[in-house]
């Protein structure tokens, strides 16, 4: 066979059965050849299709799709929840259906995945694609949806694929058909077609987290958009470009260190009454969504994306550049805009190099600061979370306690060394793995003990080490710990912080007993800049990560 060896297409063919079936049965056994004794015997796998309704689909979800007109044996389903799938993300949805003509007869299948990342497969499609392209959809994203289109050709059979993606929402779609022969079928023109002008997009369903927690979709002010937010959730108010007046955005996870946040939800007003105009994605505590100059930038190492306010009053991609890293391509693609309308846009056209500049540039950019509701502005103590019961050596902690995706690493900050321990590690784009935050264990009274934890603000500054000091930064702040008689203690911090009006107060503190909350403000602007400059000089700490 062209596509793959006969075994995987018979593995493929029956979980294809199985996803397609719907809800028509409840379990399916499959006979498995034993690998011992060559005997049969019969699994039983659970259906995770159920009947969905056209009518739960266009109330329960935005931007959904619709069946294109003229189509018939319509079926729509959804799939339960997928194991482990990260918090945010959706069922996936899916209407299949049928198209005829005076010749043939067409089925088609399309999938509707919110939340999902953009680089998530959710057709089911299992091809060696022998023709791959890219274009616009009408209708879709005011006509200027990007989308992919991929065909397969065989000797039996051809399949056509299209996929998009909302990045305003974060919305993933896919359309697929399988046939004999498609030589002269357009997917794109169907794809259009099922565009649906949504209800939702007006205020009548739910559109984002606080929407659906609180089941309010309707609200007076943006005090009112605030108080349906829970503990530990923020809110702050920004300036887009585009938008004349301040906007609204609250965040559902708030992190602690620097009260960043890596997804938010944006309202803005219109006649007087908060509306929800778009979701914005990073991706972390490493990649915290950022503004300047009324542009927002958000994406990942893989991604830079910014985003501006159009004249019609939605959210509106400014720039958007992926590495191809994580669909396999390795090739960079995207468009550049000037200015907020569609008559400019430019497609970029540089490297490695190129990318490379934009995301370092853009981790520089001023993080959005949320307003926590409901604690204080104090930082929460950090809760221990790695158990080291049992473990007598940081090689038993690393082999036996460390979970995939956190890191580790030895730094000389006490005694013989102590080990770090990060919750993940991200690339610092010179070829080491770096990270954010790490809990310190040390050798002390013949056993190992937890000293403490630190966390800086961000990828733009990972942890360091210089002369047994630890240092950790963010946009604002700059601290130096030191292990002291078994405990990580901050030996001297700085900083400073605004008032409404942008304008800046130093602050400055240290271990050695003295009182510095009323030091003079140039005295304290140059001890702040001293310790920035200890920081530059410290070497990154360079990190293993668990696999």
């Amino acid at each position: 066979m062209d596509k793959m060896n006969k075994t995987k297409a018979a593995i493929i063919t029956v979980i294809s059965a199985i996803a397609l079936a719907g809800c028509a049965q409840t379990n399916v056994n499959i006979n498995v050849n034993s690998p011992e004794d060559g005997t049969q015997e019969s699994v039983g796998l659970a259906n995770p299709w159920h009947d969905y309704s056209e009518e739960a689909a266009r109330e329960e979800n935005i931007r959904m799709f619709a069946a294109p007109e003229g189509a018939e044996n319509i079926h729509w389903s959804i799939m339960d929840p997928e194991e482990g799938a990260p918090e945010g993300e959706g069922q996936l949805i899916q209407l299949q259906f049928d198209l005829k003509d005076e010749y043939s007869t067409l089925s088609f299948t399309a999938r509707y995945q919110y939340g999902a990342p953009e680089d998530k497969d959710i057709s089911g499609m299992y091809y060696d694609w022998t023709v791959t392209d890219e274009g616009t959809l009408a209708n879709w994203g005011e006509g200027h949806m990007p989308a992919k289109f991929y065909r397969y050709v065989g000797e039996d059979e051809t399949a056509d694929l299209c996929t998009w993606y909302d990045m305003e929402i974060g919305i993933a779609y896919s359309l697929s058909v399988q046939a004999p022969d498609l030589d002269g079928f357009d997917i794109q023109a169907i794809a259009e077609s099922m565009y649906l002008e949504d209800p939702n997009e007006f205020g009548y369903g739910p559109t984002d987290f606080l929407q659906y927690q609180s089941g309010v979709t309707e609200f007076d002010s943006y005090e009112d958009v605030i108080s349906h937010l829970q503990e530990g959730q923020g809110y702050a108010y920004i300036n887009v470009y585009g938008y004349d007046g301040e906007m609204l955005a609250v965040a559902e996870q708030v992190f602690e260190a620097d009260h960043s946040a890596a997804d938010m939800s944006l309202y803005m007003l219109e006649d007087g009454k908060p509306v929800q105009v778009s979701n914005v994605y990073g991706n972390g505590s490493a990649f915290p969504i950022r503004l300047e100059d009324g542009i927002i930038y958000s994406g990942d190492n893989h991604t830079y994306e910014s985003s501006f306010m159009n004249p019609d009053g939605g959210l509106m991609v400014k720039d958007y550049i992926n590495d191809g890293v994580n669909d396999g391509s390795g090739n960079f693609t995207g468009f550049l805009r000037d200015d907020n309308n569609y008559d400019n846009d430019k497609d970029f056209t540089g490297g490695r190099k190129e990318f490379d500049e934009l995301i370092a540039a853009r981790d520089q950019k001023p993080i959005i600061e949320f307003t926590v509701v409901g604690k204080e502005e104090a930082a929460t103590e950090h809760k221990q979370a790695v158990d080291i019961s049992g473990c007598d050596t940081f090689t038993q902690i690393v082999d036996k306690k460390l979970e995939p995706g956190m890191a580790y690493t030895n730094a000389p900050l006490y005694g013989d060394g102590v080990l770090l321990v990060a919750s993940g590690a991200f690339d610092d784009l010179d070829g080491h793995m770096a990270a954010i935050d790490a809990e310190v264990y040390i050798y002390a009274n013949d056993a190992i003990e937890y000293a403490g934890y630190a966390e800086s603000g961000g990828t733009a500054y990972p942890l360091a080490e210089k002369d047994g000091k630890l240092y950790a930064a963010g946009n604002h702040f700059v601290t130096k710990y030191a292990v002291t008689d078994g405990k990580l203690v901050v030996m001297e911090t700085a900083g400073e912080t605004f008032d409404t009006d942008g304008n800046a107060t130093y602050y400055y503190d240290s271990d050695d007993g003295g009182d510095y909350s009323n030091i003079d403000q140039a005295e304290a602007e140059k001890i702040s800049n001293e310790l920035w400059d200890e920081d530059y000089a410290a070497d990154t700490l360079v990190f293993d990560e668990i696999k």
